[in-house]
This record gives C-alpha cells, structure tokens and sequence, in this order.
C-alpha cells in the first residue's frame, strides 16, 4: 500500500530521488508517475540479495517501464545502476543537478493546465499500463465524453486561442493568458479540409 497508494492519487505525483534508492526505496519512486534523479543517484533491486523476490508492487510497476530481459537480469543480479544507466533503462525519467527544483518547476507547470485533463489523463494511463486493449478504448471514449464541452475545457480552448492571437511564437502562451493551461493547439485542418465546421466536429466527437 506504500507504494500502490502513489497510483491511486488523483493527480500526476512526481519522485525526486537522489542518493540511494534500494529495495523499497525503489518501490516508492516506481509508484510516481514521473521519476528526476541526480547523475549520481543509485537504483537497485535489492531483495535478491537479501534471498528475497521484489514485493510492495515492484514486479508489477517495473513491467510498464523496462524490457522484460532488463528486468529479470536487474532482479536476478541485484546490481546497482547510477541515475544515467537508470534514465537509459527505464527507471528514472529524467536526469537533473537538482531534482526536486525540476520536480517543483514540473509541478507548477501542470497546474497551468486544465485540472478535469490533468486527472482525466492520470486515469486514463493508469488503465492504458493494464494492456487490455479494449479496456483502454473504452477509457479513452469515456475520459473525452466527460470532458468535451465542460467549462474547464472552454476556458483551455479560449485560453488557447487568445494565446495563438498574442504570442508571436506559436505553440507557446502569450502574455495576455491569465491561466495558461495550454498553449496553441493546431488548427483543425482535417475538419477543414473535409468541410465540417468546428461545432459539427465537437458533436461528431461527443457521440
């Protein structure tokens, strides 16, 4: 449940590892959704030297991140990797001087998003790391219908496009963005193209 309970949040939670992250340690930051380590962190799965096999959801969450020989070699040895073998594995997500500055930076970002998204998309990975195919289409169709036409997801489009209008760079806010949850989204040129207005899309969409 130390472990497990990570996934259950709501919200994307982030581990800032550095130093030595060994056995249950590991297990922790597996449950994160993302994982910053130092160059010099050092990751291992610990219990087989201890005659033990990885427990707490360490077999379970390290399957959605590494090859399945990377990991039974990692189990079987017990061996030790730094934080840039750990990133080129699977481990760790991102390498930094300073994980929890990233961590924080990442953090701030997400709140500048839409929150309905933000747990909508926890869910619906959450599922799509199960592997059954149909389980993860099912997801996606009912995380889009619950937020297609909500008031958080007007307020991203609007924020969106008053972004595209004052931002000389595109795909990035403008200054004007009081809440910039997103930046600029592509125009719908496949609508377009096809000559469906944007309203018919939308509703096209919900069903």
């Amino acid at each position: 449940q130390a472990v497990m309970i990570w996934t259950q949040v709501p919200v994307p939670v982030i581990a800032a590892v550095h130093g030595v992250a060994f056995g249950g340690g590991l297990q922790v930051a597996l449950g994160a959704d993302l994982r910053y380590v130092t160059p010099d962190a050092r990751m291992c799965v610990m219990e087989i030297k201890w005659g033990l096999v990885p427990d707490m959801g360490g077999a379970l969450l390290m399957r959605t991140l590494m090859r399945a020989d990377v990991i039974r070699e990692l189990t079987y040895t017990g061996r030790i990797v730094d934080g840039v073998e750990a990133q080129a594995l699977g481990l760790a997500t991102r390498v930094c001087a300073d994980p929890y500055q990233v961590a924080m930076e990442t953090a701030l970002e997400m709140t500048r998003r839409n929150p309905e998204a933000m747990r909508a998309a926890k869910r619906l990975l959450t599922v799509a790391d199960q592997g059954d195919p149909a389980a993860i289409l099912l997801a996606e169709s009912v995380e889009q219908a619950r937020l297609i036409g909500s008031s958080n997801q007007a307020e991203a489009v609007r924020i969106s496009r008053s972004a595209c209008r004052t931002s000389p760079i595109r795909n990035k806010p403008g200054p004007s963005a009081a809440r910039p949850w997103v930046g600029c989204r592509p125009r719908r040129a496949v609508l377009s193209a096809r000559g469906l207005p944007s309203d018919r899309g939308s509703r096209a969409t919900r069903r």
